[in-house]
């Protein structure tokens, strides 16, 4: 019982770190709004890469059946024209996506440290010199 409530505890100062934390990247939002929208459309993207690739390989390689009638994933099809067409915007996609993701985050985290670091330092300036003279650095 003793451990449960202990984990309790534990968990329930996490998250109270975790909304004091979460304060500071409000001002924010806006960026970090946009990195999950570059994650949610780069996973978008993922997913309809290997959607879209299965059955043009399928068809190229000979692992599936070819449609006879000449549609859309037959040789001579539309769709194989614009494989590499597909394949070449997705990528672009992709990458801007993930750049969206990655730099969004970044910004909204280097931010939240800069506002900390003010934050901090406003504090430290307004201790009493008393402070530091009782005080060795690197104590």
């Amino acid at each position: 019982m003793q451990r449960t409530l202990s984990m309790l505890d534990t968990n329930s100062s996490r998250v109270d770190t975790y909304k004091r934390l979460l304060k500071y990247a409000v001002p924010f939002r806006l960026g970090l709004a946009l990195a999950i929208v570059g994650m949610v459309a780069n996973a978008g993207f993922e997913a309809l890469f290997a959607r879209l690739m299965g059955p043009f390989l399928d068809t190229s390689f000979g692992t599936g059946q070819a449609p006879a009638d000449g549609g859309a994933m037959s040789p001579a099809g539309d769709m194989f024209m614009l494989a590499p067409i597909v394949v070449i915007v997705l990528f672009i996609a992709r990458g801007i996506t993930s750049f969206m993701a990655d730099y969004g985050l970044a910004w909204v985290g280097r931010h939240v440290v800069k506002s900390l670091r003010q934050e901090l330092f406003e504090k430290i300036i307004r201790f009493p010199i008393k402070e530091f003279d009782q005080t060795t650095p690197g104590t």
